[in-house]
């Protein structure tokens, strides 16, 4: 019987996979196809379109005097 080895999978995962490194493959992998859509509004973000907003609200936070590892916390309404 074959016994399963996360210690591969837990170097990678752990510590270069990290959330915005997923997000930004798949921004260059699905650039056009959608990311998200607003019902709401039926706006309806593509990944190329999602990415910039990112970036946009990355830049809005540095130009603020928000650094790298620095926490930031939005609560949205449950409504």
């Amino acid at each position: 019987m074959a016994v399963y080895d996360a210690s591969a999978y837990r170097e990678v995962f752990e510590k270069s996979f990290t959330y915005i490194a997923g997000f930004r493959r798949n921004v260059h992998r699905y650039q056009g196809s959608p990311a998200m859509h607003d019902p709401l509004t039926d706006r309806t973000w593509t990944y190329s379109d999602l990415g910039e907003d990112v970036d946009g609200l990355a830049a809005s936070l540095a130009s603020l005097g928000l650094r790298p590892g620095e926490v930031v916390v939005h609560q949205l309404l449950n409504g």
